[in-house]
């Protein structure tokens, strides 16, 4: 066989072999990009899941968090005080913080609360049933609501959404998030897209129920009554309390929580309408200047076994009131905190949560 016939031979097989390769890799990475859409996808499912008309919600994003500076902090504060919790947690679940993307707890009414509340935990890799399950299911009750299989221990319940969602909660808030379909228009909507946006590391949203705030807003003269020496008419203390219930008008609140050169709060208040948001805004800040002015009373209440984190707390929430600012926009008055502080506060929250998730086992012995 002559060169001639041999060279577009071996030419067609490498052109073969070429094509075979392109089609596998783009189909692979077309399989990966579904795959990682499907992901995301899941990962906004949760937001989703919450209704705008609720009483309240809080999420958190934990992976987020754990690459972050402050998470150093949480790391550090869980070797020093629970040593064995993050292999336990690896051990009996298969994933860590950093694989948690995103917890979420929904409250749909205030009246039920401790009966009817679910959550999710949206993971970054896929979900080992089987390993959570045997960490957890050992004497579990296994149930189904419409079609959607769930267990129940402990007065918890939890039922696997997909390989990277879970939803717990008590038995009814499971029924209830699986059989009723999540309001998409209410005075919670606000603080869902700002969730969605994913741009601080908690947010939490309260839509108060207004017979609940008005009953509060009609005790204010009672407190401030007790608050008074007898001598003091009734006339005037009514006077002063009148100048703080417009602060209670409010419609609902979202508070955003971001941890970077310290912790930054922002609470955005709505008011319903611009008049109630100036009146509240004058209220917030005789409210501002009423705590500062307790702080020193309160440092004098603290047991002297106490830590000393809670004075150093203290003195920050003292120079926080001084430089806070208080601005309205339209129905809404906005209350932000800046605490420039070394330490981690949402890392302390967080190390509090890690023994009470894996229970004393994961204390140090």
């Amino acid at each position: 066989m002559n060169d001639t016939t041999t060279k577009p031979r071996r030419r067609w097989k490498l052109w073969v072999t070429a094509s075979m390769v392109a089609v596998l890799v783009l189909t692979g990475a077309g399989m990966s990009v579904w795959h990682y859409q499907q992901k995301r996808g899941e990962l906004r499912d949760d937001l989703q899941r919450i209704p705008a008309d609720a009483f309240a919600f809080a999420t958190i994003r934990i992976a987020d968090y754990w690459h972050s500076p402050g998470g150093n902090h949480l790391r550090d504060s869980l070797n020093r005080h629970h040593p064995q919790a993050l292999g336990q947690m690896e051990r009996e679940l298969g994933l860590g913080p950093g694989n948690i993307e995103r917890i979420t707890l929904v409250v749909p009414k205030l009246e039920t609360l401790e009966k009817v509340w679910y959550g999710f935990v949206v993971t970054n890799c896929r979900l080992d049933a089987d390993k959570i399950g045997q960490a957890y299911n050992e004497k579990a009750v296994e149930g189904s609501i419409e079609g959607n299989t769930y267990y129940f221990r402990n007065g918890l319940a939890y039922h696997f959404m997909s390989y990277y969602q879970v939803m717990v909660g008590t038995e009814e808030g499971l029924r209830l998030a699986l059989t009723t379909p999540a309001a998409q228009e209410g005075p919670l909507k606000g603080a869902i897209d700002l969730a969605t946006a994913a741009q601080h590391h908690i947010i939490a949203g309260v839509n108060p129920p207004q017979a609940a705030l008005k009953e509060y807003r009609d005790k204010i003269p009672q407190l401030f009554r007790a608050a008074f020496p007898a001598f003091v008419s009734d006339s005037f203390v009514e006077g002063v309390a009148s100048k703080f219930t417009p602060a209670l008008e409010l419609r609902s609140a979202t508070l955003l929580i971001h941890e970077v050169d310290g912790l930054n709060l922002q609470a955005q208040v709505h008011y319903g309408d611009e008049e109630r948001a100036r009146r509240a805004k004058e209220a917030l800040e005789g409210s501002k200047a009423l705590a500062k002015l307790s702080i020193p009373s309160v440092r004098k209440m603290i047991p002297p076994n106490f830590p000393k984190e809670i004075g150093k707390l203290l003195t920050a929430v003292g120079t926080t009131l001084d430089k806070m600012k208080l601005e309205s926009h339209g129905p809404v008055v906005h209350v932000p905190f800046h605490v420039q502080d070394q330490s981690s506060r949402i890392g302390a929250m967080l190390a509090m949560m890690v023994p009470m998730v894996l229970g004393s086992d994961a204390a140090a012995p």
